[in-house]
């Protein structure tokens, strides 16, 4: 994992979230968090620093929005992106249901209900949005053919 419960639970007293009463179960929230990091990692930057570690961080070779980090420093915004995630999934969220969020086109009630969905064909697929995923992003390789920008 990359945060505590010291740290969760002051970012969420920060936002005015309200977390579970116990460490146990705001540290099942930071464990789902830190896994779904994890899951997204043939898409991060960078490589692992060690073979046999337990977690997708620290990287070597990472950059993040022009900056590189050291082969054993965790960035601050992965440790927010865990924040974020595991505040999606205090509110409800479930981070690893695959998103499906085809547009309704027919719905019938008598007796039984008819739910008829748009084909996928042509139908763009519109994600969750949360701000854990939108940090999340300056994690991820860009898969476009744009030229990475270095400060020096």
């Amino acid at each position: 994992m990359y945060v505590n419960d010291d740290d969760y639970t002051t970012y969420a007293d920060t936002l005015g979230v309200t977390l579970p009463a116990t460490e146990g179960e705001r540290l099942i929230q930071l464990v789902k968090a830190s896994q779904y990091i994890d899951m997204q990692e043939p898409h991060l930057k960078g490589v692992r620093t060690e073979r046999d570690q337990d977690y997708a961080y620290p990287r070597d070779d990472l950059w993040i929005n022009g900056f590189e980090y050291d082969d054993d420093e965790i960035p601050a915004i992965v440790e927010k992106v865990q924040m974020e995630l595991a505040l999606d999934i205090n509110a409800g969220v479930d981070i690893f249901a695959p998103s499906n969020n085809l547009p309704v086109i027919k719905e019938r009630v008598e007796g039984a209900v008819e739910v008829q969905y748009a084909t996928p064909n042509g139908v763009q697929d519109r994600g969750r949005v949360s701000k854990a995923m939108e940090l999340m992003k300056q994690l991820m390789h860009n898969n476009t053919s744009s030229i990475p920008l270095v400060r020096v």
